[in-house]
């Protein structure tokens, strides 16, 4: 029952910061709805700003995809670059897309670490933590941090068909 509780919890807290992140302005918080094949048009807004990406995105069956999962990679995307441009100014970024029925949703975003970076851009500091909190509510994981230089989001998710 507790388990029930926190997960409904978190999901309803991960769908209000999602609102919120609505409400922002700036590239990746447009009112295009949170699916699988928007994301390409979130990185166009992203690079439209300046932001250098070097995409890899590959989505197989979407309309096979439940809502659930649709929503999660959108905002997991959309929160690591967020956090990406933020910190990793004008250094290239990279991002890594693959959904599959076969093997789930794969998500990795990579920045250089820019010494003495400061953000410019506004933001509550919780978008690291919804990324953690998407995927743990999917039953998926999240690697978040610096590594080698860089610093990383890679989060896996299981496959949620349409019901």
């Amino acid at each position: 029952m507790a388990r029930v509780v926190q997960q409904q919890s978190s999901a309803a807290l991960q769908d209000l910061r999602g609102l919120i992140g609505d409400l922002r302005t700036g590239p990746g918080r447009s009112s295009a709805p949170a699916t699988l094949r928007a994301i390409g048009a979130l990185v166009a807004e992203y690079r439209a700003a300046g932001v250098v990406i070097n995409a890899f995105i590959l989505i197989e069956a979407p309309e096979r995809a439940s809502a659930q999962l649709h929503g999660a990679v959108h905002r997991i995307v959309q929160e690591s670059l967020t956090n990406a441009a933020k910190h990793a100014r004008t250094a290239p970024i990279e991002l890594y897309v693959q959904v599959e029925p076969s093997d789930g949703a794969r998500i990795r975003v990579v920045n250089p670490l820019t010494p003495g970076a400061v953000s410019s851009m506004p933001g509550g500091g919780n978008g690291l933590l919804g990324i953690r909190e998407r995927a743990a509510a999917l039953d998926g994981t999240a690697w978040v941090g610096p590594h080698d230089g860089a610093f990383i989001i890679d989060v896996t998710l299981p496959w949620q068909e349409v019901a």
